[in-house]
């Protein structure tokens, strides 16, 4: 008989739920194909602490909402939406909203910062701290080598730069297909959930649609699609990766036989 696997979809009203109850990964898996049972949402809405909540099946009043499904084959894919420019360093100079020197060296060389900003989205910079990470927005380039920030950065904190490319989910797409096609044996996976945060979605890029993107490359498969303010994955009782609102996780499944 063929083995199932539970996939959790679970909701919650804010990233405080999430630290709460779980331990958020030390650090985040650095490939497209993601160890994970669980693909997580933060609700959207000024209303949503009236909305009523559903956990299996049943009305609850938590501030997390699930259900599992038992699925055959999963695949969970994950789509940054955001391409790094370095891995993390260390910053040794900043001046309230001027981020000056990082490691030995002027901030913008050591990050590989681009000579000027990219569009859509632009650049941020991933901080990374004992509660997490935070995302700042780059204001500026300055020819001397510093960046100017949306929000201070301390001296100490480990630092990267960020930034998202139109189009960049065509690539990703392409990484993923070996992966799939070995995966379902070359036959189009029955299903697919995706989980995606509102930047992924054409209220807030109206010529770059990734969603309709990742449909259209998948067209023997049936979709769930669910939105929210963010998205994240979880394997087990770990976050394994933070929730943002730039994030588009999904899994692939047949259904199982009974």
């Amino acid at each position: 008989p063929a083995r199932h696997a539970a996939l959790n979809l679970c909701m919650v009203e804010h990233e405080q739920v999430l630290t709460d109850h779980w331990a958020m990964a030390d650090c985040e898996p650095d490939s497209s194909v993601v160890q994970a049972d669980t693909l997580g949402l933060l609700s959207y809405g000024a209303n949503y602490a009236k909305m009523p909540r559903v956990e299996h099946g049943r009305l609850c009043g938590e501030a997390i909402c699930a259900t599992q499904l038992l699925v055959q084959t999963p695949l969970v894919l994950n789509s940054e939406g955001l391409t790094f420019l370095g891995p993390h360093q260390t910053v040794s100079e900043s001046n309230g909203l001027f981020l000056i020197r990082v490691g030995d060296e002027k901030a913008a060389l050591a990050l590989q910062c681009p000579a000027e900003q990219p569009r859509p989205v632009g650049m941020r910079l991933q901080v990374v701290h004992d509660k997490g990470e935070s995302w700042i927005p780059v204001m500026e380039i300055h020819a001397d080598g510093t960046l100017g920030l949306a929000a201070p950065v301390l001296k100490g904190q480990k630092v990267r730069l960020a930034h998202r490319t139109p189009k960049a989910i065509d690539q990703e797409i392409r990484e993923w297909m070996p992966t799939v096609s070995a995966h379902f044996k070359a036959k189009a996976p029955e299903v697919g959930i995706l989980f995606a945060g509102f930047e992924r979605s054409q209220m807030c890029h109206a010529d770059d649609n990734d969603i309709a993107t990742v449909l259209a490359s998948f067209p023997g498969t049936e979709w769930i699609g669910v939105f929210g303010q963010a998205a994240w994955l979880n394997r087990g009782d770990t976050v394994v990766t933070p929730p943002r609102n730039n994030r588009l996780s999904l899994c692939l499944f047949n259904y199982p036989q009974t």
